[in-house]
């Protein structure tokens, strides 16, 4: 089990919860209630039930499978063996504009945060959200739905683990740079908790240097794969490894430690349960778009509206899925 947080990142942690992510942490970290929480857990993501809650997952990517073009198959091929792979998005896209509408909106969507008092903001003091959790049924912008949405990022999401995935979590991050000490929960070494199957995508919207909290990633530490016993993942607990002992495991591998420093529109696909962090600049502002999939197991799960330039009917068969249209 992973060791009780401290009391700020405790309450940092628990002040954006809503009710049921209360509850969830307690029958997961109290004593005795964890042995009933921590059993329930366990069948629903490390036995056959698991398989049973996303058969539908299966059987509909199997059925709807696309071919992979070659430069996709390298991707996936990538982010199986290793859990990660970063390149330029409009590699990706296909698209020279698509950074560009994607820094538009995200700028808009961190302005309507920013001219808010400062106690509303969303997340940290020291990281800023624009779209927060929470907020069922925010429609998406535009750019954010045509590039998360589109059939090049679908089918390499979907095909990491041979199903159909959901679209769990989208927003962008503004990290501000600070030179204290409190090290919130992303900063440090860790594993997510959403989900054993899920994949999470951030693009660079500014260059991000060694000073700007660049995102690091242990290769092959993703669930499954070579470095996973390394405190497990165990979702929906999300993991921490601290420095110290970080240090001890690096030493045995230290060629699987990736620091993902790049210029804006540098495009990170990564298997989250394996082990990261990323996002504490001391030098300058820090903002990407983040965008989270994961299985109908998933838990957190936030609900999106389409922009009123896309018409649901015109979306693929997987996009529908991701977005809960079927």
């Amino acid at each position: 089990m992973s060791p009780l947080p401290s009391l700020t990142t405790l309450f940092n942690r628990l002040k954006n919860k809503n009710l049921k992510q209360i509850f969830r942490f307690i029958f997961t970290r109290a004593p005795l209630l964890s042995i009933i929480g921590n059993l329930y857990f366990y069948i629903k993501y490390r036995t056959r039930y698991y398989h049973y809650i996303n058969r539908g997952a299966y059987r509909l990517y199997n059925a709807n499978k696309n071919d992979l073009n070659t430069y996709s198959k390298k991707i996936v091929a990538s982010i199986k063996f290793d859990g990660v792979y970063a390149d330029d998005i409009r590699k990706i896209a296909g698209s020279t504009d698509i950074l560009d509408g994607l820094t538009t909106d995200s700028r808009q969507l961190l302005k309507q945060v920013l001219d808010k008092p400062h106690e509303n903001h969303k997340l940290y003091s020291t990281k800023l959200a624009g779209i927060g959790r929470d907020v069922q049924g925010t429609c998406l912008p535009d750019s954010f739905a045509l590039f998360f949405l589109s059939d090049n990022v679908l089918n390499i999401v979907n095909s990491c683990h041979g199903m159909l995935l959901r679209l769990n979590y989208i927003d962008t991050w503004l990290s501000i740079p600070t030179a204290n000490d409190i090290v919130n929960y992303t900063e440090g070494w860790h594993r997510d908790h959403e989900d054993l199957k899920m994949i999470k995508i951030f693009i660079y919207l500014t260059n991000v240097d060694e000073t700007m909290g660049p995102f690091t990633y242990l290769k092959g530490s993703q669930d499954g794969a070579r470095h996973d016993y390394i405190n497990p993942a165990k979702p929906p607990v999300g993991v921490e490894i601290d420095e110290l002992q970080f240090a001890k495991l690096m030493s045995r591998d230290p060629d699987s430690l990736q620091i993902f420093t790049g210029e804006s529109g540098t495009i990170i696909i990564c298997d989250a349960t394996g082990i990261h962090k990323g996002g504490r600049t001391t030098s300058k502002p820090r903002k990407v778009v983040v965008a989270t999939y994961t299985s109908d197991a998933g838990v957190d799960q936030q609900s999106y509206c389409l922009p009123k330039s896309i018409c649901p009917n015109n979306l693929s068969y997987e996009a529908k899925y991701a977005m809960r249209l079927l």
